[in-house]
């Protein structure tokens, strides 16, 4: 069996992280995920299957394939924050170039897109009322 095949059956008896096999054993997810009450038979036959499945590999091996898992999502996430924040950078120097060329209109487009991807942030808004008012836009 292939690690992705792995991973997946385990996600479908709701083992996402390393530590739930610490805490409780492989028995335990398949008892909670066989009691769920939108089971019907082809379900129970499958979470069956997964179990014996799953239950013939080492725990620790299973648990070495989580902790990579775990670590591969935490480098997927930090590499989107990073483009996130990326955007954001930019989009707020373009917008205070032409803001700083007197092009209102143009760094109002740039505010826009900021808030977009931040509209809790006061500083944006700000930003982009006074370009508005410079352009006699309120």
């Amino acid at each position: 069996m292939r690690k992705t095949e792995i991973i997946q059956k385990l996600k479908f008896l709701k083992i996402f992280h390393k530590d739930q096999l610490i805490n409780k054993d492989l028995r335990y997810w398949w008892q909670l995920k066989y009691i769920e009450k939108d089971n019907n038979e082809d379900d129970l036959i499958l979470i069956n299957s997964i179990f014996e499945e799953l239950e013939e590999l080492q725990v620790k091996d299973i648990i070495a394939m989580l902790q990579q898992e775990d670590l591969h999502n935490k480098v997927f996430k930090n590499n989107e924050d990073n483009h996130f924040e990326n955007k954001l950078i930019t989009l707020f120097k373009n917008a205070d170039d032409a803001k700083s060329q007197l092009d209102y209109k143009k760094a109002i487009k740039f505010y826009d897109q900021i808030i977009t991807l931040r509209p809790s942030s006061i500083s944006y808004h700000y930003e982009r009322g006074y370009c508005k008012y410079m352009m006699d836009d309120y």
